[in-house]
């Protein structure tokens, strides 16, 4: 019983250190700051820019996290935590998906309504994945970017970009500085021949 607990103490350990080298932080930051780019330009061109945070914190992934704790293959636990999340970001984009077609069809959602619903998913997604990743900051990004997409639906201006960007400014700093210290705390991991 002992031996199990300590295990188990071990994987949140473990699963907590994984999440404290700041690109989950940093990809949050940048997409905030996309979005505003977007707003504020109106080009489509942009959209193409949010895969770019994605890719950034695949690479930093790969070739900073890895190298320094190693590859790690969580329990049965974690792996269901990890579905239930991805399910949870697949049903709130598509309920997305199918507001954004229904107002480009010409049944416009009421301006309350839109900002609620489009409020409620991100707090939803980043709920669910403060939830079920135990990191426990990802509501506070959840209430940012909800807010920050209620005001822009409310007011449609392109000012309102500005509260995208303050917002992402403030999570991609807080994901440098935590970087900067996950660089610090944990040396890369040389082979030992």
């Amino acid at each position: 019983m002992n031996a199990n607990t300590d295990l188990k103490q071990i994987e949140r350990k473990a699963w907590n250190i994984y999440f404290q080298d700041g690109f989950w932080d940093i990809y949050m930051g940048l997409f905030m700051i996309v979005i505003g780019m977007n707003i504020l330009v109106d080009n489509e061109w942009y959209s193409w820019l949010m895969i770019a945070p994605i890719f950034l914190m695949i690479l930093g992934k790969r070739f900073i996290t890895t190298p320094r704790l190693g590859r790690v293959k969580f329990g049965i636990e974690r792996q269901k935590k990890r579905l239930a999340v991805v399910i949870v970001i697949a049903i709130a984009v598509i309920c997305d998906i199918v507001l954004v077609a229904f107002a480009a069809n010409g049944t416009p959602l009421p301006t309350a309504v839109a900002a609620a619903v489009f409020g409620m998913s991100a707090l939803l997604v980043f709920g669910s994945m403060a939830y079920f990743l135990d990191c426990r900051r990802f509501y506070l990004y959840g209430l940012l970017l909800g807010g920050a997409f209620s005001l822009e639906i409310l007011l449609n201006d392109p000012l309102t970009s500005t509260a995208f960007f303050v917002c992402g400014a403030a999570v991609l700093i807080f994901g440098l500085a935590l970087l900067i210290r996950f660089l610090r705390k944990y040396p890369k991991i040389t082979n030992i021949s």
